[in-house]
């Protein structure tokens, strides 16, 4: 088992955390639609909460959430900070290995996280993937939690999410993947290593960009390298570097 895999196991499952977000969606939610209310991590919103925060009323007697706390509180790993120094982490450490700052190079899974971004570099915005909704890379219905008037709803991705990740570092992605086509077994002895993450960024080194994303179970060749937290693969005839946390043996 290479450094750090065993916790992938105890991780909570993505698609846990998707049944829950589904079933607290929408006017119309099986289990009861959430509320917003700006840095809000659960609470039951009280009158006096909402005549601080116009537009809020509706949500009085009722769970509200800001975007980034469904996460926090399906984890169980409450952070501090402001709405944009949270998402800010998010991102940066909860999603690290498996970011990106152009939409067209998302890693096409549920359980995604997209984020808006202004031109300041500041956080604005966090939203999941649910499913896709048409054959376009952008073609996502998304779950979004920043708006009172709507609360936690499904929308359509748009343009305005700007970044995207992988939530690896504290949530498993148990959802499969298509298998990669061409690969061919390894010769007996040779040491290789599984995929222990539904989707695991293949990247020609641990700095530049995207090769592919590698899903659940496939199997790779090791090197012997290593860089820092990354190990170089051989996948097929390319060699590049994967994060290590989510490689079994």
């Amino acid at each position: 088992m290479v450094d750090g895999g065993v916790e992938i196991l105890e991780m909570p499952e993505i698609s846990g955390f998707l049944e829950m977000l589904k079933a607290h969606a929408g006017e119309d939610a099986a289990q009861g639609q959430w509320g917003f209310y700006p840095g809000a991590k659960g609470e039951i919103l009280t009158k006096e909460m909402a005549e601080a925060v116009p537009g809020t009323q509706k949500w009085i007697g009722r769970k509200v959430y800001d975007a980034n706390a469904l996460v926090e509180m399906y984890v169980k790993l409450e952070k501090e900070g402001t709405a944009g120094e949270r998402m800010r982490f998010q991102y940066e450490e909860w999603c690290y290995g498996h970011i990106g700052e152009v939409l067209e190079e998302m890693v096409q899974l549920p359980g995604g996280a997209v984020f808006r971004v202004n031109e300041d570099g500041q956080f604005e915005d966090v939203a999941y993937l649910y499913r896709k909704c048409g054959d376009g890379l952008l073609d996502w219905e998304i779950f979004v939690c920043s708006d009172p008037k709507d609360g936690l709803c499904i929308r359509k991705l748009d343009e305005s999410f700007n970044r995207w990740g992988l939530i690896s570092m504290v949530l498993r992605y148990d959802l499969k993947g298509p298998m990669e086509e061409g690969l061919t077994p390894l010769p007996e002895g040779t040491p290789c290593a599984s995929v222990g993450s539904s989707v695991l960024n293949f990247r020609q080194r641990p700095d530049e960009k995207l090769i592919t994303s590698l899903p659940n179970g496939t199997v790779v060749e090791l090197t012997g390298v290593t860089e820092g937290n990354w190990t170089q693969v051989k996948l097929g005839d390319i060699t590049g570097f994967v994060y290590s946390k989510f490689l079994v043996r």
